[in-house]
């Protein structure tokens, strides 16, 4: 089975994880990646085991950097090596800041462009091209963004002690990882822009704008009213799109977003029948004490009953699974590599490609000899 992106080459030149994760989709589109590192190879290959988090094998002391780096070629090579290898490539990917890049190359993003002006050049940064400000995904994405204060409970007329008004930490990769698909989306879209024109392009996907666009629910009400909604769980604007926890702890989400729809099933499930809950107005403007009646009732049932009953009623709902229970419930999430870890698959399929990894994440400098070779 085909794969969309064969006899695409992209030649990697980047570090941690925002670049490398788009790099491993290329690479899973069918793309060659050929990965160029320093000889001490990228910082991420042993990152955790040099914060003592070792388990035995060399390659599982950053496991991250297996399932974001399979399917690539590593190669060590000179300046004048890399800008041969750049006259045969379709995709230079980069997350290194323009002026540590220029320095490494001996030259300028306009003198690249000049020199090979198919080339497609991807930077991805932290605030910007222009912007040389250091950045990473708790800080650019997550912090600056306003998605961190988005996702904190701080409305203190609530009732929310003040201990919990706290913005909370950034999941690693997280941001790095969803900048690493939009950089994805603006190569592919470049590559096309390409056919039509003939002519290469800068594509710039910063963390930043990446956070900024996944907190566009918070910013765009921002703008049109100048104030955002409550982050309380106690106190949604609508408490049938709120968690509940089981009898026997197990978290879950109820999905009623249009809430006149699904209280009908709710209700008669709970055996409501106060009147102040009766419209989806009167229901947020109460939402306080619809969640404590709520959780009075899911509280006292088992998470199987509770499942069951939900089901049967036609409710939307979801489990707020642990990485174990991912692993569990949800092994068509992985694939293998052709090494012994698995990994994530690519978010997306497309119908007659065979979108996988092409084999496990390569040894430091492992195809130096072959990529030095061919130019």
């Amino acid at each position: 089975m085909m794969k969309p992106l064969s006899g695409t080459t992209v030649v990697e030149m980047t570090t941690m994880i925002a670049g490398p994760a788009a790099g491993a989709q290329l690479a899973d589109f069918g793309a060659e990646v050929i990965k160029i590192e320093p000889e001490k190879g990228d910082i991420f290959r042993s990152v955790l085991g040099k914060m003592g988090l070792k388990n035995g094998a060399a390659h599982k002391s950053s496991p991250l950097f297996a399932s974001i780096n399979r399917g690539k070629k590593s190669a060590i090579l000179s300046r004048e090596a890399i800008l041969s290898l750049l006259g045969q490539a379709d995709v230079l990917l980069v997350n290194i800041r323009t002026k540590s890049l220029e320095k490494q190359l001996g030259t300028t993003l306009e003198n690249l462009r000049k020199a090979y002006p198919k080339l497609i050049i991807c930077v991805i940064s932290g605030y910007g091209l222009d912007n040389q400000t250091p950045g990473y995904d708790s800080s650019a994405f997550w912090a600056r963004s306003g998605l961190a204060q988005a996702f904190t409970a701080d409305h203190p007329k609530y009732g929310v002690p003040e201990q919990h008004r706290v913005p909370p930490s950034l999941p690693g990769g997280v941001g790095d990882i969803a900048c690493g698909m939009a950089a994805v989306n603006g190569i592919l879209a470049a590559i096309i822009q390409r056919e039509k024109t003939g002519q290469g392009s800068i594509v710039s996907a910063s963390l930043l704008r990446t956070g900024a666009w996944l907190n566009s629910n918070s910013l765009t009400t921002y703008l049109s009213f100048g104030k955002t909604f409550s982050r309380s769980r106690n106190h949604p604007i609508n408490p049938l799109y709120n968690l509940y926890k089981s009898s026997d702890g197990v978290w879950f989400t109820l999905l009623g977003f249009d809430s006149s729809r699904h209280w009908p099933a709710i209700q008669k499930l709970a055996g409501i029948s106060d009147p102040k809950f009766e419209t989806a107005a009167s229901r947020s403007k109460h939402s306080g004490d619809l969640v404590a009646v709520l959780d009075s009732y899911f509280q006292k049932q088992s998470f199987d009953e509770l499942s069951a009953k939900l089901t049967s009623l036609g409710v939307w709902w979801e489990t707020v699974q642990t990485p174990s229970k991912v692993v569990q419930n949800d092994p068509h999430l992985f694939c293998n590599s052709g090494d012994q870890l698995p990994v994530l698959k690519t978010p997306v399929d497309i119908t007659g490609a065979n979108i996988s990894p092409s084999g496990p994440s390569p040894s430091l400098g492992q195809h130096t000899n072959a990529v030095s070779s061919k130019l």
